[in-house]
């Protein structure tokens, strides 16, 4: 099978969507040929993460760009630009559909496979299905209209909603990463609800309890540490855990000998000098994929923070973050609403969960963990039960036997 994979956020970019993308490519069975249309890296939220490369044969990969791409894209990128940006920075990449339609064509394609975020990559994989009659598989990681992460221009929502109805008309299968994002759309689209299907984020492969890992987690007898890894945006806000150690602080004067939180990845300049100035708080920044994986396997706890459930898809997201938490085997102390999937999984047996805004709660948590590390008491880890329709093989065979379907008309 020939597929064209759109996917502007993929290797060796490092953000969680093109981990997912990577995840995808690393899986597929031999027999399958992959041309990956993407765009260059230019930083920012996303960086270049040399431990992302793809080697497998039947892989060829393509970007596609602006003139003086890194300079445009920074410049389109900018607040004040905000209105150009429907439905995101990558608005221009359907003026690239005829000359990847050619490509496609000369490489045999046999089905389309967009994968959003970002959503033009929809917009994309809409304009060569229309040029190539060929069938398209649309995937949504997030919702669309109505994604509490997303806020356009009140001029512009009334497009925004035309261009993701286009989009569900023309697309032959449209997947999903939760349940309730499904049947939020089905509400939404009832005529298009048959083409609906469920593809969660995927983990890699679950960390098994190096000795490495044990290792460090000893070494660090006494101190209970907390890892974050992953961005800090928007309504993602960490100021609940500081508020928390901030009362445990009034509590006793030991706190720094037996707490430690240290975060990685990339945030918004007001968070990162709050997480600086934060008692028992050290920021890292970005690290590499593989050294992600080994910091959070030598964790105590790997923090969640998710924002207040104030919009009816709050809690209709599973993020990657916590699927690569389950991966690391190792518990999640997770800030989220109540009714939200990662909620759930904590109450499963994954972790803590506690709301945003719960300082009082949250202080009286961290304080009976700490005390049982101190007191040489391990966490339990998240029952295995709960990984396993999220594995990277599976949700890849999962999605190949669709794409397979829609090649053969079925």
């Amino acid at each position: 099978m020939n597929v064209l994979l759109i996917a502007p956020s993929a290797p060796p970019k490092n953000s969680p969507e093109a981990l997912q993308v990577y995840r995808f490519l690393t899986h597929l069975e031999s027999d399958v040929r992959v041309l990956l249309a993407t765009t260059p890296v230019v930083a920012g939220w996303e960086w270049f993460d040399p431990t992302l490369a793809i080697d497998r044969a039947g892989f060829e990969r393509i970007e596609l760009a602006l003139p003086a791409h890194r300079f445009l894209h920074r410049l389109l990128s900018h607040r004040y630009l905000s209105w150009l940006r429907l439905p995101d920075e990558y608005f221009w990449l359907p003026a690239k559909a005829a000359a990847l339609a050619r490509l496609a064509r000369a490489r045999g394609v046999e089905v389309i496979y967009s994968r959003s975020f970002p959503l033009s990559a929809a917009l994309l994989g809409r304009a060569v299905k229309r040029r190539l009659d060929l069938p398209w598989l649309m995937h949504l990681s997030d919702p669309w209209v109505g994604n509490p992460y997303r806020r356009p221009r009140r001029l512009t929502a009334s497009w925004d909603l035309r261009l993701e109805g286009a989009c569900f008309a023309d697309a032959d299968a449209v997947s999903f990463t939760t349940e309730r994002q499904l049947a939020f759309y089905a509400k939404r689209y009832p005529q298009h609800a048959h083409k609906f299907l469920l593809a969660p984020n995927m983990m890699p492969a679950r960390a098994s309890p190096l000795a490495a890992s044990a290792a460090r987690r000893k070494e660090s007898a006494g101190r209970l540490r907390i890892v974050y890894a992953g961005s800090l945006y928007g309504e993602r806000n960490p100021a609940t855990l500081f508020a928390a150690i901030d009362l445990l602080l009034k509590r006793t004067s030991r706190l720094a000998d037996r707490l430690a939180v240290d975060f990685y990845g990339t945030a918004e300049a007001h968070y990162r000098r709050a997480i600086e100035s934060a008692p028992c708080c050290r920021w890292h920044g970005v690290v590499t994929s593989t050294e992600a994986t080994r910091i959070q396997a030598e964790a105590d706890l790997l923090l969640v923070i998710e924002p207040p459930a104030s919009h009816p898809l709050s809690g209709a997201f599973l993020l990657s973050k916590v699927v690569d938490c389950l991966a690391a085997g190792r518990p999640m102390l997770a800030i989220t609403p109540r009714d939200s999937e990662t909620w759930r999984l904590c109450r499963a047996g994954a972790g803590w969960a506690v709301e945003p805004g719960d300082v009082a709660t949250l202080a009286d948590l961290l304080g009976r963990l700490a005390a049982r590390k101190e007191a040489g008491e391990a966490l339990p880890t998240p029952p295995e039960s709960l990984a396993e329709a999220l594995a990277a093989p599976a949700v890849t065979r999962q999605i190949l036997a669709s794409l397979r379907r829609l090649r053969d008309g079925r």
